[in-house]
């Protein structure tokens, strides 16, 4: 299991050009999502005035400028009566139906064995115009006759100049075809790679819009903030489709996407994987996703009517920790990653193939596993955590949180790594992406 840390530093003062909202309730007064809704932002609202218009309690954020937009959304949930709610994250643009490829659906929760958590994510660079209107919608997708309960939701956008080093496509099959669940030995490597349609695509990467491709050529060497996102449908009874992301096709350590369970049973026929890191390349270097089959054989697509979708930004070296992880701080269980009580992790680094990074100008590393990340400068810091899990018991799902000075961060966690330990289904994963703001010097993530 190797995880996946990034920190990086994108505004120095008051979430500058961006918007971070939080609620945990819907339009409707309620932490009940049976039957869906839209997020009301009640808790927390803070925006940058010059791009964005957001009250409190509002499930509305206007845009006051047209341009790229970065969206992440965490929606974490929890249902103990019935079997496997589900809950979709959808963000709708002035109403619309839902956007083609800003949605997660990893909320899987069983209700068995314990697992009663689940957690949809997504992270994508999308155009707005001016004027437009964003709501999340939650909707239910599995289990639908069943309560479930929404912890506390997260939204943050951010507006992403013209002068960003950035890259993103979508894409909605493979080289070999429309199915994503296929197996290492019958389809080989360079035809389970997705194939990329260009959005945007700036002076770092090598890529020609009005040809689709598999590879992404990163010109420059240094570290890349890499987002993918792939929402899933199938009728495969515990089908699980993997990502991988490669460098010159060799898969790098801590890379991949897992969470895309599909049990085919009380309506739960969609799901969606994701990876969030940064990756560090040398020049010249050639990244391409690939899917493979994690479970059950049979057809698992991109789902009807949505898309894939990449976004790919060039960073700089100020204000970068970067490093790759397998333990946690506990000495004598530090490999098992399902503890009974929450367990910080060993940040001591030394895992997989991308260097690790440290500006030291912005960060310690502290604690006898170095599992303080202390922070030097004051700022907003977007913080990436990517982990691969494998293993364990029947309906393990490992919950991934974060805390600055021994407090938990609100909407700032992922519990989207059921494995069912049956028909193979024995790998899964999380990504979480989030922002926190006004960090102090001496403040310790």
């Amino acid at each position: 299991m190797t995880l996946l840390v990034g920190l990086s530093l994108p505004a120095q003062a008051a979430v500058n050009k961006g918007a971070l909202l939080k609620g945990n309730q819907t339009v409707k007064g309620t932490n009940n999502l049976k039957g869906g809704g839209l997020i009301s932002w009640n808790t927390y609202s803070s925006v940058d005035p010059t791009i964005f218009s957001h009250n409190l309690y509002s499930e509305k954020l206007t845009v006051l400028k047209s341009g790229h937009y970065f969206v992440s959304a965490t929606l974490p949930i929890e249902s103990a009566v019935g079997q496997r709610a589900t809950q979709r994250a959808l963000l709708k643009v002035n109403g619309n139906a839902g956007h083609q490829y800003a949605l997660g659906q990893s909320s899987y929760a069983r209700n068995s064995s314990g697992a009663t958590e689940g957690s949809s994510h997504f992270n994508v660079l999308i155009w707005l115009k001016e004027g437009d209107v964003l709501t999340l919608d939650a909707q239910d997708i599995a289990g639908n006759a069943n309560n479930r309960f929404l912890r506390t939701a997260s939204l943050f956008v951010e507006k992403v100049e013209g002068n960003r080093n950035v890259f993103n496509a979508k894409a909605t099959k493979i080289v070999s075809g429309d199915n994503l669940n296929v197996s290492d030995e019958d389809v080989a490597q360079e035809d389970r790679n997705l194939i990329w349609t260009g959005q945007r695509i700036n002076k770092a990467f090598g890529f020609v819009k009005a040809t689709p491709a598999a590879g992404i050529t990163l010109k420059d060497a240094g570290n890349y903030l890499v987002y993918v996102n792939i929402p899933l449908e199938g009728s495969v009874g515990r089908g699980s489709v993997g990502l991988a992301v490669s460098l010159d096709d060799e898969i790098v350590d801590g890379a991949r996407g897992q969470q895309g369970y599909i049990r085919n049973s009380n309506g739960h026929r969609f799901s969606s994987i994701h990876f969030s890191g940064v990756i560090n390349a040398t020049e010249g270097q050639v990244l391409k996703v690939e899917t493979s089959q994690l479970a059950k054989a049979g057809t698992i697509k991109v789902q009807n009517g949505k898309t894939a979708s990449i976004f790919i930004e060039k960073l700089g070296d100020d204000g970068v920790f970067s490093d790759a992880f397998s333990t946690t701080s506990a000495e004598e269980t530090a490999e098992n990653l399902n503890p009974n009580a929450k367990t910080s992790l060993a940040l001591d680094g030394g895992t997989g193939v991308s260097e690790p990074y440290l500006d030291e100008a912005h960060y310690a590393n502290e604690g006898d596993a170095e599992e303080q990340i202390v922070i030097k400068k004051a700022g907003n810091y977007l913080l990436t955590l990517n982990a691969v899990f494998q293993g364990g018991s029947s309906r393990a799902n490992p919950r991934l949180s974060v805390e600055v000075n021994g407090q938990a961060v609100a909407g700032a966690e992922s519990t989207a790594h059921y494995i069912r330990q049956s028909d193979g289904h024995s790998e899964s994963s999380g990504s979480l992406v989030a922002m926190l703001n006004d960090l102090a010097v001496d403040d310790v993530v």
